[in-house]
């Protein structure tokens, strides 16, 4: 089959178009991860560094969960420049119903914290907090530098039994990481993200690339394979079978024919 210089022009423009798109896609599928950060009552010059890192990752929305004496603080004035007001949760607000899909963070981490946790004592509201997210099954992370570290003048009984309460905390699923650490791992799994849906496009652009010129029939099982980034691509002349199309409207899957 010959083909016009200026149709192959089109058709090339059309190829390079639809593959803007899908990178437009990618951006808006591909969110920002929820992260609940815990302000102290001692908003230092660490704890704003580490603000600042992880602002700086761009890998997570920000909200602060503070103690309400922050609102006349004058330390709120160095959160604001990472995080607006509206993102900032206070204690009076109480926990919110998405801990499930968020990381809850505390950079300063005192050692009642950890006892109280890994008693499974909700007394307060911190604890409360941590009570509620591992029931909902979120993520909880506690800054390895906001440990609070022994002076080794305590007996050794003391430091054995207080050791047991962080092995104990890490038995329910929390971490404890440094904040290089934190921003590697979701920078990774943002990357895996990125990855396996770059793959999809490649995938259906192939798809229709390898059968440019000769008729292909869709079918339910290439609608599965190729269209889980929301899209498929296909030849204008390529037939489409009804199983297909159903599939692809149960999907909420587009398909684009060229």
């Amino acid at each position: 089959m010959n083909i016009s210089e200026e149709k192959l022009r089109e058709i090339i423009k059309k190829v390079l178009l639809e593959i803007t798109n899908q990178k437009n896609i990618f951006k808006n599928n591909i969110e920002k991860l929820k992260v609940y950060i815990f302000c102290s009552k001692k908003c230092n010059t660490e704890y704003i560094d580490f603000l600042e890192k992880i602002d700086k990752s761009g890998l997570f929305h920000i909200y602060i969960v503070a103690d309400d004496a922050l609102k006349d603080d004058i330390c709120k004035s160095h959160i604001n420049k990472y995080v607006p007001n509206e993102n900032i949760i206070y204690f009076s607000h109480g926990i919110p119903e998405d801990l499930s899909e968020a990381i809850s963070v505390f950079p300063v981490v005192e050692r009642d914290l950890v006892v109280k946790t890994a008693l499974c004592i909700s007394d307060t509201f911190c604890n409360k907090w941590i009570a509620s997210a591992i029931e909902e099954g979120g993520k909880i992370v506690f800054l390895k530098s906001g440990l609070k570290k022994f002076t080794n003048k305590e007996p050794k009984a003391y430091i054995r039994q207080i050791v047991s309460y962080y092995r104990k905390v890490l038995e329910y699923g929390i971490e404890i990481r440094s904040t290089s650490e934190l921003i590697k791992l979701y920078n990774e799994d943002d990357s895996d993200k990125r990855t396996k849906l770059n793959c999809n496009t490649i995938d259906s652009i192939s798809l229709q690339e390898n059968h440019k010129g000769r008729k292909k029939v869709i079918t339910l099982e290439n609608i599965e394979q190729y269209g889980s980034n929301g899209a498929i691509i296909v030849n204008s002349d390529d037939i489409i079978t009804d199983l297909a199309r159903e599939k692809a409207r149960t999907l909420n899957i587009e398909i684009k024919q060229f």
